[in-house]
C-alpha cells in the first residue's frame, strides 16, 4: 500500500538516461546509427526463415530504443528549467528516425511477401503489421525523393510550431491566483486545467480572452505552419493515390466505415448530445453557454481539494475492476518515481504516458491542481497506461497498438473514476457527477467532430491554394455550428491554434477515434457490470491481442463488436446518455 506521507506535493520522475547527452545516451544513440548504417547494407532479398525473423528482431530493438529515446527526450522537455537541449536532441532523433526508416525500407517489404506467404507464422504477420504502421505502407509507391522530403517536412515544420507556442508563452503570462494563492504560468494545456480548475467564471472569461488577443496576434504564423503542413500531406495523398478522407483512419488502423457508421448515428441523435452542453448552460443563467464555459467544472459544488497521494489512490481503487493487479501498479509507478504529477507547467501541460520499451518500463506525466478534476484527467492516462504496462513484455512488433485502444481504455478508467467518485461520495454527489459525465460526453461527441470536420474541411480548400485566416476562421466556425448548433453563445474561434494535434507533424490528420473510444469505452462498462468475475480476463485477452490486428477485427474478435454496424453505435451511445449507478463494493 503506498504510504501517502511519504510523497512530495508535486512528484518528479528519475532519468533513464541519466540526462540528454550523457554517456549512456550517447552510447545508445550510437549503437542505432551503426545498425541503421549496417542494415542499409544488408540484402533483405536474401533473408529467409530464421535469419529473416533474427533481422526483424534487431530491427524491432532498434526501433524500440529509438522509441524510448523520444520518449525520453520529451519527459525531459516536462522540467521547469530545461534549455533548449532536448528540442536540439529531438531533431537529432528525428533525423536518425528517417535514417532508420530509409535503411529499413528493403526488410519492410521483404516482410511483407513473408508473411503473406505464411499466413500461419504469428511473428511475421505481427511484425508486417507494425511495419506497416511505422512507415504508413501507403507511401511505398512515393519516389524516394519525394519521400525523403516529406520525412524532412515532418521534422523541420514542428520547430517553428514550438517557437511560436514559446513566444505565445511569454505573451501570456497573466498572474492568476487560485484560492491556495498560486501564481501559474499559463501554456494552453495549462488552459485546459484552469478551465477545469477555476470555480469562478470571472477568472476564466479572463483566461480565455487573454488566450485569444495573443492567438489573434499569431495567427498569420500558424496559418503559414498550417498550410504547410497540410500541403506536405495533399502532396503525399496525390502521389500515392490515396483518398484524404479515409487515410488517417487507415493508419489509425481503424475503417472509414466504422466512422461512418459512428457518425450516421451522432448526426442522428444530435438533440440528445446537445443537451448534455444545452442542460449545463442551465447553471450560467438565462444566456446560452460561453466557449469558456465548456470544460468548467460544476459552478455549484465546492471545490474538492485532493493530495497526489490521494488522488493516486482514487484512481487505484477507480480501475481495480478492471484488473486484480491495476492497484499495485499505480503504486509501483509512484514508487519507483515512473509517474510525475505537477501542481505547475512552464513549457508543458499535457497528460501522457510512454513506454520505456527497452527497460519495460512506463513512464506518465499527468498535470495535477490537487483536486477531482485533474485525478479524472490521472484516472484517463493510467487507463493508458495499463495498456502499455500490459504488452511491455510482448516482443515489439505485438506492442503497435490502434489509437482507438488506448481511447477507449483511457474514456473506460475516467468512467469508473466517476461511478466510484459517486459511490463513495454519495446521493448528494449526483449533480455534480453527472455534470463530470456531461462535459466528458460532449467533448468526445462534439468537440472532436468538430475538429475533424474543419481539418477535412481546410484539406479540401487547401488543394486548390492557400487558405488565409479568414476563411480558416469560416471554416471553423461553419464546422462549430454543424455540430454545437445554438448551445453556445459563440464558437471557440481559437480552436484552431490551441489544438496542438493539428500541427503534430507526426500524426496524418487526426481522426475522431477519441469519439469511437469514448462511446466504445461505455459498452465495455457495461460488460464490466454485467460480469464483474468474467470481465478483468477478457479485458486482459483483448489487450494482449490489440497488437497484432487493426481495431474492426479486435473488436469483433474479442468482444463480437462489428464496428461499422450501425447498431453497436446506437446501443453504445443509448448507453453513455443513459444515467450511470455507482461502481459496486465496499
Amino acid at each position: 500500500m503506498l504510504n501517502q506521507t511519504s510523497l512530495r506535493p508535486e512528484l518528479r520522475f528519475d532519468s533513464t538516461y541519466t540526462a540528454v547527452g550523457s554517456a549512456a545516451y550517447e552510447a545508445a544513440v550510437g549503437r542505432i546509427r551503426l545498425y541503421a548504417a549496417a542494415l542499409s547494407r544488408t540484402d533483405a532479398e536474401a533473408l529467409c526463415g530464421e535469419a529473416l525473423e533474427t533481422e526483424i528482431d534487431r530491427c524491432g530493438k532498434a526501433f524500440d530504443e529509438l522509441d524510448s529515446l523520444l520518449a525520453f527526450v520529451r519527459l525531459s522537455e516536462t522540467v521547469d528549467d530545461v534549455s533548449s537541449r532536448p528540442e536540439e536532441a529531438g531533431e537529432v532523433l528525428h533525423g536518425l528516425l528517417q535514417q532508420l526508416l530509409r535503411a529499413s525500407g528493403p526488410l519492410v517489404r521483404r516482410t511483407a511477401r513473408a508473411a503473406a506467404a505464411n499466413p500461419g507464422s504469428r511473428m511475421l504477420t505481427a511484425a508486417d503489421h507494425a511495419f506497416g504502421r511505422i512507415h504508413h505502407a501507403w507511401l511505398q509507391s512515393v519516389g524516394e525523393e519525394l519521400r525523403d522530403f516529406i520525412q524532412s517536412m515532418r521534422v523541420t515544420c514542428f520547430w517553428p510550431l514550438t517557437a511560436s507556442y514559446e513566444h505565445l508563452l511569454r505573451l501570456l503570462t497573466p498572474e492568476v491566483r487560485t484560492e491556495e494563492g498560486l501564481t501559474r504560468r499559463l501554456s494552453f494545456a495549462q488552459c485546459l486545467i484552469q478551465f477545469r480548475s477555476t470555480p469562478e467564471r470571472e477568472m476564466r472569461r479572463r483566461i480565455f480572452e487573454g488566450l485569444n488577443r495573443q492567438a489573434a496576434v499569431l495567427a498569420p504564423s500558424f496559418a503559414d505552419l498550417l498550410n504547410s503542413i497540410e500541403g506536405v500531406r495533399l502532396l503525399m495523398y496525390r502521389h500515392t493515390g490515396a483518398d484524404f478522407r479515409r487515410t488517417p483512419f487507415a493508419h489509425a488502423d481503424v475503417s472509414f466505415a466504422a466512422w461512418e457508421a459512428m457518425r450516421r448515428v451522432l448526426r442522428r441523435h444530435l438533440p440528445e448530445i446537445r443537451r448534455t452542453v444545452s442542460e449545463r448552460a442551465q447553471a450560467f443563467g438565462p444566456r446560452k453557454m460561453q466557449p469558456y464555459d465548456l470544460l468548467a467544472g460544476a459552478p455549484f459544488a465546492k471545490k474538492r481539494l485532493m493530495t497526489p497521494a490521494q488522488a493516486l489512490a482514487f484512481c487505484a481503487e477507480a480501475g481495480s475492476a478492471v484488473s486484480p493487479d491495476f492497484e499495485a501498479f499505480v503504486f509501483r509507478l509512484a514508487e519507483e518515481r515512473s509517474i510525475e504529477m505537477r501542481a505547475s507547467f512552464t513549457r508543458t501541460g499535457e497528460a501522457y504516458s510512454v513506454p520505456l520499451g527497452v527497460f519495460g518500463r512506463v513512464c506518465m506525466v499527468s498535470p495535477f491542481a490537487n483536486d477531482i478534476e485533474s485525478a479524472l484527467v490521472l484516472s484517463r492516462v493510467l487507463g493508458e497506461a495499463w495498456v502499455q504496462k500490459t504488452l511491455l513484455a510482448l516482443p515489439r512488433f505485438e506492442r503497435e497498438v490502434s489509437p482507438l485502444v488506448t481511447a477507449a481504455a483511457g474514456a473506460l478508467h475516467e468512467t469508473l473514476a466517476r461511478r466510484c467518485w459517486l459511490r463513495k461520495a454519495g446521493p448528494q454527489s449526483r449533480a455534480e457527477v453527472v455534470w463530470h459525465h456531461q462535459r466528458a460526453l460532449a467533448t468526445a461527441l462534439l468537440n472532436w467532430s468538430v475538429r475533424t470536420d474543419f481539418e477535412m474541411r481546410f484539406l479540401e480548400e487547401r488543394a486548390s491554394g492557400i487558405v488565409g485566416v479568414r476563411r480558416i476562421k469560416t471554416l471553423l466556425a461553419s464546422a462549430w455550428q454543424d455540430w454545437y448548433g445554438d448551445t453556445t453563445e459563440a464558437p471557440d474561434g481559437s480552436l484552431w491554434i490551441t489544438q496542438k494535434h493539428f500541427y503534430d507533424t507526426h500524426r496524418f490528420m487526426a481522426p475522431a477515434v477519441d469519439a469511437m473510444g469514448c462511446l466504445l469505452s461505455h459498452l465495455l462498462a457495461d460488460r464490466l457490470t454485467a460480469e464483474p468475475e468474467r470481465f478483468p480476463a477478457a479485458y486482459e485477452a483483448f489487450l494482449l491481442a490489440s497488437g497484432r490486428s487493426g481495431a474492426d477485427a479486435l473488436f469483433r474478435e474479442q468482444f463480437g463488436l462489428t464496428l461499422a454496424d450501425e447498431a453497436v453505435w446506437e446501443h453504445a451511445l443509448e448507453s453513455a446518455l443513459r444515467p450511470f449507478e455507482p461502481a459496486s463494493g465496499s
